[in-house]
């Protein structure tokens, strides 16, 4: 028994039909471009999601190093009080706190609302360490450090919070946006 292995069949003309060929190409093309603008979106809102925890890492880092720095200088030198006057008063000190958390609040629940799909939490670092300073300026920070450092945690996890949860949900819609639009694209090929 002697196999022909040179045999190959010559396509007919009326085997492939040009218009099918190219339907399912541009079909194929659409799909592939639209999963790959979904693939970025998930990509940058996944990112998104997780910049909150770097917020609060970098604030915990500045929070230590603060810390350290009060090892080296617990009090403010005398030179320096010379040069900026008297300190505010502690009960000075606490009513700013407590109108930057109230208002840090507000903020945060009103970009929540507004599903703003920004990261506040670096202008609440920026906002939360000079309070250190005032605390340390009026010669009370080792007796209100641990109180500042957990506001200020409390404070960038519930921006990462409120950040993570409209990122998972921008990310189901996507997703369903996307399977709805896959499908509508295979149905429509098919006429």
């Amino acid at each position: 028994m002697q196999y022909n292995h040179d045999y190959h069949r010559e396509p007919h003309h009326h085997d492939t039909d040009h218009s099918t060929t190219q339907v399912c190409d541009s079909t194929d093309q659409l799909i592939a471009g639209l999963e790959l603008i979904t693939l970025q979106r998930s990509r940058k809102l996944h990112a998104l999601a997780r910049v909150g925890l770097w917020g609060v890492l970098v604030f915990t880092a500045a929070a230590i190093v603060i810390w350290q720095a009060t090892v080296k200088w617990p009090t403010c030198p005398q030179s320096l009080r010379v040069l900026l006057g008297a300190s505010p008063t502690a009960e000075m000190i606490h009513a700013a706190l407590v109108v930057y958390v109230i208002s840090s609040l507000v903020l945060t629940a009103s970009r929540h609302i507004q599903k703003t799909e920004r990261y506040a939490g670096w202008s609440q670092i920026g906002f939360m360490l000079p309070f250190y300073f005032f605390y340390w300026y009026a010669d009370i920070l080792s007796v209100n450090f641990a109180h500042l450092t957990a506001i200020g945690v409390l404070m960038l996890m519930l921006e990462h919070l409120r950040l993570n949860l409209l990122c998972r949900q921008l990310l189901r819609n996507e997703y369903e946006e996307h399977s709805r639009k896959i499908r509508r694209i295979r149905l429509l090929s098919k006429y």
